[in-house]
């Protein structure tokens, strides 16, 4: 008999025709499979068993990058095919979203660039149908070499001929080369082995390097030299952020971390990711690389240079952080490059087609969670339980947009901050070039309803010049109704959103509330207490404003350390009558007052610097807290947040430990989630609570609250597959904007 399939899902660029050759041959089985502008095309013809065996195969056991989604039976001819063989693409239908991302590596690769009798011994090119970079090369559909950065370099005679031959692991590999015919790296006049020896010798001697990866360009440095370390932190400005690293194998890994046998599968996957660990006390050794800090961000080499930046320098672990101005989008381009950095490049000469940062993910008590969705696992979709194409935008920093079709969400990688116009045109840009290469045409468009965010100004530009609805979604709304949406869950929720600030539907700054929700609409039944926030957006970088304000509210008296009188003074002015202090009820601003008052950060020279200041005291789970009040008016209830640093200050006063402190606190925040939810569910009878926000980033809160609530019978839902922070909010702003315009059709 004879079958046709087209077999949708992300298949293209990730090995899976050279797959299904294998597969046919070895069961005797005739056809041809070939590319598809909307998924793999695949006539096979044969003994019935066979074709079914062969079917269950390709759904279950695909390559490791690859996802089958759907295997659709279409009409077929009856004349049979003898053989097996991989037909010319062709590109008629309406063009797949799920695109190849960039796929680490593999063993059996960097066994040849190590092989002094392979033809590619030390070629950092070396890849094959299972590996290498796709979603950063490409440039349209299907996943052709044409379609990609590679087609500028023709295959030399023998690599054409591994391209050609079925039983070889490069049989119609698209981006197929070797150092006779591919790209290949150059530093000033050296080229090859020798321009990468040549950064290698400046990286032992201290000095922090520029290299071109896949998605952009990093700045590279030796972890234990305390010289190139602070050389990064100048060049990035970075006074104390934590800096990325960048280990050999995942037994250097262990001797610095803590490795559960998941983080090892994490690290190690084809995607690799940074994954934040907690610290071993040896960890002294690396100590200027993420001060007062219980965690640090550690990954696995996935390219091939860096596979040969470990072999010829000996060392063990690098400073591995993107080559960028502050908000910013990392430099792709080898002039740019050259041209910023003050320093030495080693530079490729493969054009990237998309940035893409390395993805980030934090190990926690709960589950491991996205902090930074980006290299590795875009463009792969996000079940989404909703019909509808939109295009949502991400909110005002850590921002990505999402496309949805097919109920498949497709979170874009991380374009950090919007501020610079630099970084509006790269996000306008990729926004142009995802619609251009699916023919994507959204029906709605959805962003932020902050009027001050410029990816709000993008949009509504964008559905002017397109004639297409724009849903301005409330922030908090978005983050729940995300979370909704990746555990399908319909009907009425609860749901607590703990954030920095987010823009109310009463022109006030939100950032802890509780709602009952749906993905069309929500009802705000309360919160944490409101404080002036002095300064406004100067609070979230000055924590001690934020504890000037939480102190006077309790009626208590704070001098935090390091700060001069004259501006304690003026600050207090701003909170008691109330200049320049619009109110909040931000969980996040809340921390940084504990933070701060615990004498951890008074100024945040990075985003989260005091909760993950506060967070790292923690070294178990804790189980007691501070007294807070519930203030109920009605339908709404209050949070009395000040009852809480009041304990914190009494506390203060009695020279508790800090670390004593810092656990009352984290319980206490729980504690306040899990009664307020408590309270939903009590007036509402639902028993499903969704908790999302950048404050669940923190692995002990979920679990806590999780713990609490289930003692009630109510179940709790956190996001896994996209961020709980606002890099995952564009996903939560595509449910509620899909489930608008359907309800307003």
């Amino acid at each position: 008999m004879k079958e046709r399939f087209l077999i949708k899902g992300s298949v293209q660029g990730v090995g899976f025709r050279p797959f299904i050759f294998r597969v046919a041959n070895e069961m005797n089985l005739g056809g041809r499979v070939r590319n598809a502008g909307d998924g793999v095309d695949l006539e096979v013809s044969g003994k019935k068993e066979n074709i079914e065996s062969f079917r269950k195969i390709i759904e279950k056991k695909p390559p490791p990058a690859c996802r089958v989604e759907k295997i659709v039976r279409l009409e077929s001819n009856k004349q049979k095919i003898k053989g097996f063989f991989i037909s010319e693409s062709e590109g008629e239908a309406e063009p797949s979203l799920s695109l190849p991302p960039d796929i680490a590596v593999c063993d059996r690769c960097v066994k040849e660039m190590k092989d002094q009798e392979n033809r590619r011994f030390l070629y950092p090119f070396t890849a094959c149908v299972d590996c290498g970079p796709r979603f950063t090369t490409l440039e349209a559909l299907p996943y052709d070499r044409g379609n990609t950065s590679m087609k500028k370099f023709s295959m030399c005679p023998e690599c054409l001929e591994e391209y050609n031959n079925p039983d070889n692991r490069r049989y119609h590999f698209q981006a197929n080369c070797c150092g006779k015919c591919g790209p290949n790296y150059t530093f000033e006049k050296k080229r090859g082995e020798d321009a990468i020896k040549k950064a290698v010798l400046l990286l032992k001697k201290g000095n922090a390097v520029a290299v071109k990866s896949w998605g952009g360009f990093h700045i590279m440095a030796d972890a234990f030299s305390g010289e190139a370390v602070s050389k990064v932190r100048k060049i990035k400005k970075r006074k104390h952020k934590p800096l990325a690293l960048m280990a050999k194998n995942i037994e250097t890994v262990r001797k610095y971390c803590r490795v559960t046998e998941e983080d090892a599968e994490i690290l190690s996957s084809f995607q690799r990711p940074i994954l934040l660990l907690k610290k071993k006390a040896i960890e002294k050794e690396i100590s200027s690389v993420s001060p007062d800090n219980s965690s640090i961000g550690m990954m696995l080499p996935y390219s091939g240079i860096h596979h040969l930046l470990f072999k010829f320098s000996g060392l063990d672990l690098f400073v591995t952080t993107s080559l960028n101005r502050p908000s910013e989008p990392t430099i792709t381009d080898n002039a740019k490059a050259a041209g910023f950095f003050n320093g030495p490049v080693l530079s490729h000469e493969l054009d990237i087609s998309s940035v893409c940062d390395d993805s980030v993910l934090k190990s926690s008590e709960s589950a491991n969670q996205f902090i930074r969705r980006s290299r590795g696992y875009v463009a792969q979709p996000v079940e989404f339980p909703l019909e509808g194409s939109v295009l949502s935008s991400g909110a005002g920093e850590n921002v990505s947009f999402c496309f949805t079709r097919d109920r498949k969400a497709y979170p874009s990688q991380y374009f950090g901050s919007l501020k610079s116009p630099a970084s509006q045109e790269r996000y306008m840009k990729n926004i142009g070039k995802w619609i251009k290469i699916w023919n994507h045409r959204p029906r709605a468009l959805a962003c932020d309803m902050h009027p001050g965010y410029p990816s709000r100004a993008l949009f509504e530009k964008l559905s002017s010049q397109k004639g297409i609805p724009l849903y301005k979604i409330q922030h908090h709304h978005a983050h729940l109704a995300g979370c909704a949406a990746e555990h399908n869950l319909r009907g009425k929720l609860i749901g607590a959103a703990f954030d920095g600030v987010g823009y109310g539907d009463d022109g006030q700054l939100w950032g802890g509330e509780y709602m009952v929700f749906d993905y069309c609409g929500y009802d705000r039944m309360g919160r944490f207490k409101p404080h002036p926030l002095p300064g406004g957006d100067a609070a979230a970088r000055e924590p001690f404003r934020s504890a000037l304000s939480y102190a006077f509210t309790a009626g208590e008296k704070f001098n935090p350390k390091g700060v001069e009188n004259s501006c304690t003074k003026a600050v207090r002015k701003m909170i008691k009558e109330r200049i320049n202090s619009p109110l909040s009820s931000s969980t996040g601003r809340f921390i940084d007052a504990a933070a701060s008052i615990c004498g951890l950060v008074n100024i945040s020279t990075f985003s989260s610097r005091a909760p993950i200041a506060l967070e790292s005291l923690l070294h178990e789970m804790p189980s007691e807290g501070y007294r807070f009040r519930i203030a109920r008016k009605s339908s709404f209830f209050e949070i009395n947040s000040s009852d809480i640093i009041k304990g914190v200050l009494e506390d203060i006063k009695r020279n508790r430990a800090r670390e004593e402190i810092a656990s009352k606190v984290h319980f206490s925040i729980a504690r306040a989630a899990a009664d307020g939810l408590r309270e939903l569910s009590l007036r509402t009878g639902i028993k499903k609570a969704c908790l999302s926000g950048g404050v669940f980033l923190n692995g002990y809160l979920f679990s806590m609250v999780s713990k609490m609530l289930k003692e009630e019978g109510i179940e709790t839902f956190l996001n896994s597959k996209v961020s709980p922070g606002d890099n995952g909010i564009s996903y939560g702003q595509a449910a509620v904007c899909a489930a608008k315009y359907r309800e307003e059709e």
